[in-house]
């Protein structure tokens, strides 16, 4: 059993949807989200993105360990999203350490109605050397609108 014993508001509920089906999906439909591709979450975390085909364009299976929950320092972690959301619409996003803080944050202007978005992508141990161990979440934002969040717990 993992301890949560600072968490904030979102991560508290998917904590539970993690725990329960091994990853992270939206259910919030009020940001025009549709539903999980081929039967893959919208929202999750792998050790990083690997261009297999050489196409400039991602997919699901190209994710490398997509919807792991626990990484260790030694690894790398990216957060992904499949946004779906009109051409033009403001895809934001913010990343959370432990105890809330945000640590980073981006955005895009969408340029497809459905596309795989990144957060932070890079080395766990420098999350670990800015927030300590715990749960990181990045909050996925569609024109201000909360869509979902991508989750992991870090470890030493």
């Amino acid at each position: 059993m993992l301890s949560t014993r600072r968490t904030i508001g979102p991560v508290m509920t998917l904590i539970g949807v993690v725990m329960m089906s091994g990853g992270c999906e939206s259910t919030d439909s009020s940001a025009s989200l549709g539903a999980a591709s081929e039967n893959h979450p919208n929202f999750f975390v792998a050790n990083r993105w690997i261009d297999d085909d050489n196409s400039g364009g991602a997919s699901y299976e190209e994710f490398q360990n997509a919807n792991k929950w626990m990484f260790r320092s030694d690894e790398n972690i990216t957060f992904v999203s499949r946004m779906e959301a009109e051409i033009g619409a403001n895809v934001t996003w913010q990343l959370h350490a432990p105890n809330g803080d945000m640590i980073d944050q981006g955005d895009r202007t969408q340029r497809w109605e459905s596309t795989w978005r990144r957060a932070y992508s890079g080395p766990v141990i420098d999350l670990l050397d800015q927030g300590g161990s715990g749960v990181w979440w990045v909050g996925w934002y569609i024109n201000g609108i909360h869509a979902g969040e991508s989750a992991a717990y870090l470890l030493p």
